[in-house]
């Protein structure tokens, strides 16, 4: 019965260990870093403001686009799911608002504007350097 007990609280100590080294592989991505749109015109870093997330332009190759650095493109984006983020997303074009969601897996950013939940546009972002960023 002692070695029993003895080989059992071993396994659990093993397992454990096991979790402690797992973790940062298990860890959820998330959109902290610098993302270039997936025509290679713009990039924009997202970092955590409060308890959530903003985007703001840190380049534009288009010298006549209004997105200009420091322009806000992500507002409020608050984790809704895993690795899913519900905002609102700002259009330089024209300024007007949307309901915004981003989705990260790995190095790859998908977001989303829509209008009334009908009309939606996305954009594919890759990470820039392809730096992954975990929690």
């Amino acid at each position: 019965m002692k070695r029993t007990m003895k080989m059992a609280r071993s396994t659990i100590i093993a397992l454990g260990g096991l979790a402690v080294l797992a973790t940062p592989v298990l860890a959820a991505d998330t959109p902290s870093g610098v993302w270039a749109r997936d025509n290679g015109g713009l990039l924009v870093r997202i970092s955590p403001c409060g308890a959530s997330y903003c985007g703001v332009v840190i380049k534009q190759a288009d010298k006549s686009s209004p997105a200009k650095p420091g322009t806000s493109v992500l507002n409020g984006m608050k984790q809704s799911g895993p690795n899913t983020w519900k905002g609102t997303a700002i259009n330089p074009g024209d300024g007007k608002t949307y309901a915004g969601t981003m989705t990260v897996a790995g190095n790859t950013l998908k977001t989303s504007g829509c209008v009334l939940a009908v009309l939606c546009k996305s954009v594919t972002w890759t990470r820039a350097g392809g730096a992954r960023a975990s929690r």
